[in-house]
């Protein structure tokens, strides 16, 4: 019998805090047909669109290609958007193109440094991709897929994506354009994520972190909205970071001028288990501590 990597993790009790890919750009394209493992590489875009695509990961590692779909039926026109997740600062462009061979003539590595061009228009929405990839980890097929089969025919703004890391904490939920990892999502969880996103609010209870931070400023962000009871994505803002991904000072300032600063430190702890279902051998787990927790 199987044993599925989340299953053993929710028994875990494992934390995930501080577990977003940390990615400040995303290019999520439609691609309505069943994903491999390695989504890309194996759908059937010309291996001109491809390459085209990959050569975003040349000059930036802040830059994440995602395919989506709301089933595998063929599409007219094809979805594409463009999110810019700094904080303050985050913004989401959607776009629509007639074929795959339309990417060619997009220069998207300009939108790096420039707001993007037609055919893509800023929207105002919040946009939510559930990883549903499934031959990347079963855990993704088990969760993510159940989960969006639930508001697929409710909400017109919730895709599924392909692999978005973090397999052992299915369902994965991603929104944009704020960049936020939400982590072993039920249907209740969505409900509330949705309705949280529309008041401009994090959902504590599944929130991982914002991928426009590395690991420990996520987790730092997570420890201090924790400790402070600030739910607003415009309560704080990172005003100094000191240390590295295992151990940190974080500070951030929120709204009343009043500073909120964290110290951090990654612990191994004595537990032990497969981070995806497809891992061979077990590996340590490892959680943030909060060490110390200061309002000036």
């Amino acid at each position: 019998m199987h044993t599925f990597c989340a299953d053993v993790s929710r028994q875990n009790q494992e934390s995930f805090l501080g577990t977003a890919s940390p990615v400040r750009f995303w290019l999520m394209i439609e691609c309505p047909e069943p994903w491999g493992n390695s989504a890309l590489k194996e759908s059937s875009l010309t291996e001109g669109v491809k390459q085209h695509l990959l050569k975003l990961y040349d000059g930036s590692s802040a830059v994440r290609i995602q395919l989506i779909k709301k089933n595998d039926q063929p599409a007219s026109l094809l979805n594409i958007f463009w999110a810019d997740c700094a904080a303050q600062k985050d913004r989401l462009w959607h776009g629509q193109v007639n074929s795959y061979q339309e990417l060619l003539t997009i220069d998207f590595a300009d939108f790096i440094s420039k707001s993007p061009t037609a055919p893509f228009q800023e929207t105002a929405q919040t946009h939510f991709f559930i990883c549903t990839n499934g031959k990347h980890d079963p855990c993704c097929a088990k969760y993510g897929s159940n989960l969006f089969l639930t508001v697929a025919s409710q909400c017109d703004n919730v895709w599924q994506t392909t692999h978005l890391g973090g397999d052992r904490f299915a369902a994965n939920v991603l929104s944009l354009p704020h960049g936020a990892y939400y982590r072993r999502v039920d249907q209740p969880g969505l409900a509330s994520i949705i309705a949280n996103e529309k008041a401009q609010k994090v959902t504590l209870a599944h929130f991982a972190g914002r991928s426009c931070y590395s690991r420990a400023i996520q987790a730092g962000e997570c420890l201090v909205r924790e400790k402070a009871q600030l739910y607003g994505w415009q309560d704080l803002q990172l005003e100094q970071f000191e240390g590295d991904e295992n151990a940190a000072q974080i500070i951030f300032k929120a709204n009343n001028a009043q500073y909120h600063c964290v110290s951090i430190k990654r612990i191994q702890t004595n537990q032990f288990a497969r981070f995806t279902c497809n891992a061979s051998e077990a590996d340590q787990i490892a959680r943030y501590e909060l060490i110390s927790y200061q309002l000036q």
